[in-house]
């Protein structure tokens, strides 16, 4: 087996995603990443050098990290020891390492190669939105087409193919979003979907769903096309906001009706109407 060395990092009081981080890593060249709390550990072959991976922490304003080496490590077992099943209401979230894992075992079981986009089910943002959309309110909405807004690993887009026979549209401005989304997509036979990088302005379907995880900034530059794609009476589950945030977000979504807020650790979510 090859020599490999890790770097386990503190992500303090930073504004980013640790999923985001864990992606630029494996862009870096990571072969895993684990996430924990507000940690990341990466795990990086002896070809990957180490100041590389440590001028990327610094262009994020991270500055607390450890590096140590990790001779003979296997480091697919590792990843997989790592991440855990994540049960959110009735759906089975697996994460698994590649395409060759395709193995479901129940109806109700996703599979998600976590780490080169957003989502791996495991985050608060996540799990909130898939919960609205298992709930009574969202089934009687019985959505025939649903937007997904900065679909990152595609896990909301694979969840809503699960649950409603609707056209699902997934939009990334990411490409390795997209590529990952698109493995995602084949490992749970998610015909239903178009992941693609159609920016959300060139978009002209109106949608009873439309779901967006991403950041405040994101939704504050796009809310006047989601307002514009949204049908009569649809649904905006939106997430990716922190509670300090909280005021910024309703000031920008002023105009929709809030149904319900929820929280989740430091997150909130947000059920609107038109």
């Amino acid at each position: 087996m090859a020599n490999y060395w890790k770097i386990s990092i503190q992500l303090g009081d930073t504004n980013l995603f640790p999923e985001d981080i864990s992606s630029d890593l494996i862009l870096e060249g990571s072969n895993g990443t684990q996430i924990d709390d507000n940690s990341i550990t990466a795990y990086f072959d002896d070809t990957v050098k180490k100041e590389n991976i440590i001028s990327l922490l610094k262009s994020l304003n991270i500055s607390s990290y450890v590096t140590s080496d990790e001779e003979n490590t296997n480091w697919v077992q590792e990843c997989k020891e790592m991440f855990e099943e994540v049960t959110v209401g009735e759906i089975l979230i697996t994460p698994v390492m590649s395409l060759e894992d395709k193995v479901k075992t129940k109806d109700n079981q996703i599979l998600i190669i976590p780490g080169m986009g957003f989502g791996s089910g495991h985050h608060p943002t996540s799990q909130m939105l898939i919960e609205y959309m298992q709930e009574k309110q969202i089934e009687e909405l019985a959505p025939k087409k649903i937007l997904d807004f900065g679909a990152g690993s595609g896990v909301l887009s694979v969840a809503a193919s699960k649950l409603f026979n609707a056209k699902i549209e997934a939009i990334d401005n990411d490409p390795q979003a997209i590529l990952n989304a698109k493995d995602n997509q084949d490992l749970n036979d998610s015909k239903k979907i178009n992941f693609s990088e159609t920016p959300i302005e060139s978009l002209t379907e109106k949608y009873d769903l439309i779901l967006a995880n991403i950041y405040l900034q994101v939704l504050s530059e796009n809310e006047k096309y989601l307002s514009k794609l949204i049908k009569p009476n649809g649904v905006l589950l939106l997430s990716g906001i922190t509670k300090d945030q909280k005021d910024s977000l309703l000031s920008i979504f002023k105009n929709w009706k809030l149904i319900e807020l929820r929280t989740k650790d430091n997150w909130l979510s947000f059920y609107f109407t038109r």
